[in-house]
């Protein structure tokens, strides 16, 4: 990542050996080393133990429904770009299609309400005091996220090929590649475990988490606006050097 220039330099830098015969030795990441060690021994001083158990467990589960979201977002399209329309269609009728089509919920917006049900159904569970009220909102978030979990199954037609799926035989052995069964349902079952299971742990981890990503969206935001900046500036210098040699 620092290579590309996705991170600042200094993660990337190299501290070279040179051993008795005068060759050099494949070294170590040191500055990032120091970095991320200062980092931690930081966190680890000034922020209580319990706290940091319910970032790690918010994060590791964050982590398995990104893996589920993952998954979803690779296997399926969205209605809209099913649409191919037909030669005999005229503009208005394509037109019209085409905004029916754009009308049906992306595959996006049926995860992120599988998301949000989720969490909503967990939240319900663990904050109503009411017994009544907790197992009726809970129950309803949950039939809502088996019906958003159908509806993908029916409306959105899966991607046959992918950017990662494999060609030929799969891996090369003439044995067929590895596909996950039973997608969406699978998938949206662990989505829904993460999220209830996350609902259920203290606010403050959750904030923590919250705050832990955002840090690294708007950092890796700025750190790449900052090399788009750069990289257009090269290319409007190098495209003045040539007009002038012209």
């Amino acid at each position: 990542m620092s290579k590309d220039k996705l991170v600042p330099s200094a993660f990337g830098k190299m501290t070279y050996e040179t051993s008795n015969d005068g060759t050099e030795k494949m070294g170590n990441l040191t500055d990032n080393l120091r970095i991320c060690g200062v980092v931690v021994v930081l966190i680890a001083t000034f922020i209580p133990f319990e706290y940091l158990d319910d970032l790690i467990s918010a994060g590791v589960l964050f982590l398995f429904s990104l893996t589920d979201v993952c998954l979803l977002t690779i296997r399926y399209k969205s209605p809209s770009h099913s649409f191919l329309g037909d030669d005999a269609m005229t503009g208005d009728e394509i037109s019209y299609s085409l905004i029916s089509a754009n009308g049906s919920l992306s595959v996006g917006n049926l995860i992120a309400l599988l998301n949000i049900f989720s969490l909503a159904s967990g939240l319900s569970f663990s904050y109503c005091d009411s017994a009544a009220l907790r197992y009726f909102l809970s129950g309803t978030f949950a039939l809502l996220t088996i019906f958003v979990t159908i509806y993908m199954a029916r409306s959105c037609e899966q991607s046959e090929s992918t950017h990662y799926a494999l060609e030929g035989d799969g891996y090369g052995t003439e044995k067929k590649r590895f596909r996950t069964p039973f997608v969406p349902y699978l998938p949206a079952f662990g989505i829904f475990l993460n999220s209830f299971m996350m609902a259920h742990i203290h606010w403050v981890g959750l904030i923590m988490l919250l705050g832990y990503l955002s840090f690294g969206v708007f950092g890796y935001a700025y750190i790449s606006a900052r090399r788009d900046r750069s990289e257009n500036d090269e290319v409007e210098s190098e495209s003045m050097r040539i007009l002038e040699l012209s």
